[in-house]
């Protein structure tokens, strides 16, 4: 679980946010900030994955990585789309490095 103030409120997400990252499972949305510690926030819909069981995991696996690979001054707001809930744990790791990747050109 990240710690509460590395945790972003999802309505205090600014909407001008750019996209960084979109895919079938995941779409990554961030917002740089002027200081401050690295936030997150991931939104996974009882309508995206039915079962909460496979909801609390995704949400779980996405947390932990977001834990040591956000940079600092950096609010990340993850939303999990439907594909996502029959994603292998190694293929979440690719698509969650992938966010990483682009994460660092900006």
């Amino acid at each position: 679980m990240l710690p509460r103030r590395n945790r972003l409120p999802p309505g205090a997400f600014p909407r001008s946010a750019r996209t960084v990252y979109s895919s079938p499972t995941l779409t990554a949305k961030c917002a740089i900030k002027p200081q401050g510690p690295a936030r997150a926030a991931v939104i996974i819909s009882a309508k995206a994955v039915p079962q909460a069981v496979k909801r609390n995991r995704l949400k779980r696996q996405i947390t932990a990585w977001a834990e040591t690979s956000i940079p600092p001054q950096v609010d990340l707001l993850i939303l999990v789309r439907s594909a996502a809930a029959g994603l292998a744990s190694r293929e979440l790791q690719r698509e969650l490095i992938k966010i990483k990747e682009r994460l660092t050109q900006t």
